[in-house]
């Protein structure tokens, strides 16, 4: 099977951001291209003793796979308590020789880390769980 023209769907893949999912059947080869966009968790709001005090946003995010492969971290690696800001990878998932970034969708401090280096990750799989905390 020459894989390069998977390559090149793939890759246009993640030039399109819209683009989320990819299914090819010719020849007798079925291929599915799967990715997903970072799914967050509804956050949780606490007032403290009525409307004198401030309240505080905890929101918290889970990082997904957006393609199956292998993962490799960012160096240094992220580790729980680390601060992210969104401008620096987290790491990326190389899938048959194409590397895709792996990006905070927030500001805020690691509170999970659900991957080691080389590991086998599948589409969607939780790689980082995040807690972005703001005041209003």
């Amino acid at each position: 099977m020459d894989t390069s023209l998977i390559e090149a769907y793939a890759s246009a893949m993640t030039s399109q951001p819209q683009m989320t999912e990819l299914e090819i059947i010719a020849d007798g080869i079925h291929v599915r291209l799967r990715r997903t966009i970072a799914v967050s968790d509804a956050g949780s709001i606490d007032v403290a003793d009525g409307n004198t005090q401030e309240s505080v946003l905890d929101a918290k995010f889970q990082v997904t796979a957006q393609s199956v492969g292998v993962f490799v971290p960012a160096e240094p690696a992220f580790e729980v308590g680390d601060i992210v800001d969104g401008k620096r990878s987290l790491g990326a998932i190389d899938t048959v020789g194409i590397t895709n970034a792996i990006v905070s969708p927030v500001t805020g401090i690691v509170s999970a880390v659900h991957v080691v280096y080389g590991q086998p990750v599948e589409y969607g799989q939780v790689l980082f769980d995040l807690t972005e905390s703001k005041s209003s």
